[in-house]
């Protein structure tokens, strides 16, 4: 009998671990989905609609999948930021410091912009890898997150960057180009000097749709993109 009981005890013991694992929050900086998307398909390009404190700045810019292995995603860029940078002072600055970021990064004397770097694209969201010391993904979007969720990466002398839903939609408000959309709005304190914080609009048919650097001096450059598939 006190074999049974034992045996009863140990056989629940084990039910309770596994629920433990079986119902265990999944790191924020985990992203899971299928990696077969329309937006991370190689050769489908982005337009990128920039505005600089509400003035829209036509650029030349080229963008598109370059590679795409299992989700990771290499998107290539090359802009030239010559008349956004007349249209905002802090825009040379905020690029030489995203330099030290992310040294695929290259500007030359003509203000010629290029880079490539790497973003996860899946079903149930977005990550990238630009403030990462070790190549860990950081999670930039969940689109199953609810407002206050927070994702978190470490960096070396045990600096932190925060990204922290600020806004999930209920109604289709937020306007995107001819279309009314709803959003996930990510805020980031980018721990670049000049800028106060950036802010991260993510849908999940577009990805993601919007981004706005804000600096010290309240003066702001945007960038609305637009997939040609998704």
């Amino acid at each position: 009998m006190k074999k049974v009981i034992s045996l009863i005890l140990i056989s629940i013991s084990f039910f309770f671990l596994s629920c433990d694992s079986i119902f265990a929050p999944e790191e924020p900086n985990e992203l899971n989905g299928d990696t077969n998307t329309k937006i991370g398909e190689v050769g489908n390009t982005f337009t990128l609609g920039i505005n600089v404190d509400g003035k829209y700045i036509p650029t030349n810019e080229n963008c598109y999948v370059k590679d795409n292995d299992k989700g990771i995603c290499t998107i290539h860029l090359e802009i030239n930021i010559n008349e956004i940078s007349a249209n905002n002072k802090n825009i040379i600055p905020l690029i030489e410091e995203m330099i030290k970021f992310n040294p695929k990064i290259t500007m030359d004397d003509s203000g010629n912009v290029a880079a490539d770097f790497k973003v996860k694209i899946t079903s149930e969201g977005l990550q990238d890898f630009f403030f990462s010391e070790k190549g860990n993904a950081f999670t930039l979007v969940k689109y199953n997150c609810e407002k206050g969720d927070e994702y978190i990466i470490e960096q070396s002398g045990g600096n932190k960057i925060t990204r922290r839903v600020t806004e999930v939609s209920e109604e289709d408000t937020f306007q995107y180009g001819f279309w009314l959309i709803k959003i996930f709005r990510i805020e980031q304190d980018l721990g670049i000097p000049g800028v106060s914080k950036i802010l991260y609009d993510a849908n999940n048919k577009f990805g993601l749709v919007h981004v706005k650097f804000i600096f010290d001096d309240d003066s702001y450059f945007e960038s609305f993109i637009f997939p040609e598939k998704y």
